[in-house]
């Protein structure tokens, strides 16, 4: 019997060190391990000094919100032009029509000047069989249809009222902004020959020694 006691004492003894409370360090030894890995204060998670910092964000995924979406563009840069569209494209030039040939007239017989008063009218129309009739209109506003021929006069006159003479033949002005009439020659240079070739709006003015004419307004119908 007392050899039994002496037994079971000797292996409680010998058991007791390994019969700590897992809860509890062994005496000697500190509450973190020291052979772990250190924890941040602020995460809990070992951090493996040895690995790279981890991507901020999945490299296959763009972290910006508008990924996908342009770029705005460069604040630097003027705006792109904007028309409006209730202001029409400026059109072509207008075809202002040159003389075609070089006439020449003869003052002789002419009272003197100086020209004080120049006028421009429709002096007649050429249908396209040839034939010749009067202008249609009145005051400053003509017309003629597409395919007839128009001839304008103008007359040159001093302060008595009476056809005079000149220094600088005249010279005839035509805007024709939709390039609707075509210049013929002549053989005087106080004449001026117009083809209507489509319809438009032509204004017609000369000038003389100075003195400009007054301004007819005429269609092409």
């Amino acid at each position: 019997m007392r050899s039994f006691l002496i037994s079971v004492l000797l292996c409680s003894a010998c058991a007791a060190p390994f019969a700590h409370d897992a809860g509890t360090p062994p005496a000697g030894v500190s509450s973190v391990d020291a052979g772990a890995a250190p924890v941040r204060p602020d995460a809990g998670t070992p951090v493996d000094a040895g690995a790279p910092p981890p991507a901020p964000h999945d490299a296959g995924v763009s972290s910006k919100p508008d990924a996908g979406v342009p770029p705005p563009p460069d604040a630097g840069a003027p705006p792109p032009p904007v028309h409006d569209a209730g202001v029409p494209p400026p059109p072509h030039p207008a075809c202002e029509h040159p003389p075609v040939n070089d006439p020449h007239a003869d003052p002789t017989g002419l009272a003197d000047g100086p020209i004080v008063r120049f006028t421009v009218r429709v002096y007649y129309l050429i249908k396209p069989d040839g034939s010749v009739v009067d202008p249609t209109g009145s005051g400053d506003r003509w017309w003629a249809d597409v395919g007839d021929i128009v001839v304008f006069d103008s007359t040159q006159k001093n302060a008595d009222n009476r056809i005079c003479v000149w220094q600088n033949e005249p010279v005839w002005s035509f805007h024709d902004p939709d390039c609707a009439f075509e210049r013929r020659g002549i053989g005087n240079p106080f004449l001026a020959k117009m083809k209507v070739n489509a319809r438009g709006t032509m204004t017609v003015s000369s000038t003389i020694d100075g003195v400009r004419s007054n301004t007819l307004y005429f269609e092409g119908r």
